[in-house]
């Protein structure tokens, strides 16, 4: 029997989310997709969850049981689940210094794998990812991208920018550490004027959109009152 329990995450529509619960006994994780899209969005997340165990089996959470409610309008997908926690925590950090530097390092040495097996994560929200006891798992496939062979430099360093950019505490010096932590992962030689360049430009974007983001938001709030 499939019984729910807390909420892990949630879109701000409702239409998914992600709660921890129990599947016979067996602590599992349960993502919910409801409305017209629902059997859409299940299909292609069962479909990136069965390609990502077979590139990188040691990063995601098995596939346990599907199921189909309501002529495809409720759509249930449930995984085992990973002990561990997601690693929004990194974006206002109150653990030691040691904490976030092993939480780093394994998140950035993820997206390494995934990248060099030709996998984007385009949503790069922290609570997408497990810091499980060996290394940080994907917890959320439903917007995974895969080509064939690596991504290319410019993707995936943007891809890189984009996940880093949620740490707004980060110094420009962090960066550039996180940045030569990713190349030696890659297997690059060394961190190129160009790769530099290509990564700090995406990084300043992804926190002006972020910051344009807030301010819509700010200006939303403040109109419904």
């Amino acid at each position: 029997m499939l019984l729910p329990g807390e909420t892990v995450r949630r879109n701000a529509r409702g239409s998914r989310w992600t709660l921890r619960g129990t599947l016979g006994g067996t602590p599992v994780y349960i993502k919910v997709f409801r409305g017209p899209s629902a059997l859409l969005r299940a299909w292609r997340t069962r479909r990136n969850a069965e390609r990502l165990r077979r590139f990188l089996p040691d990063r995601a959470p098995a596939l346990l049981h599907s199921q189909i409610l309501w002529a495809g309008y409720l759509c249930v997908l449930v995984y085992q689940q990973v002990a561990g926690h997601t690693l929004d925590w990194l974006r206002r950090p109150h653990d030691p210094e040691l904490q976030v530097e092993r939480a780093l390092s394994r998140l950035v040495a993820l997206f390494a794998a995934m990248h060099e097996q030709g996998i984007c994560q385009s949503d790069t929200n922290l609570t997408n990812f497990i810091d499980g006891p060996a290394q940080v798992q994907v917890l959320d496939d439903d917007d995974l991208r895969f080509t064939n062979g690596s991504l290319s430099e410019a993707v995936a360093l943007s891809n890189l920018a984009s996940l880093l950019a949620r740490l707004e505490w980060l110094a420009d010096a962090e960066h550039e550490h996180w940045l030569v932590y990713y190349a030696e992962q890659r297997g690059w030689p060394a961190v190129t004027d160009r790769q530099r360049q290509r990564y700090r430009a995406a990084v300043a974007h992804e926190q002006l959109a972020r910051k344009h983001k807030r301010a819509r938001r700010q200006r939303g709030s403040r109109g419904e009152r």
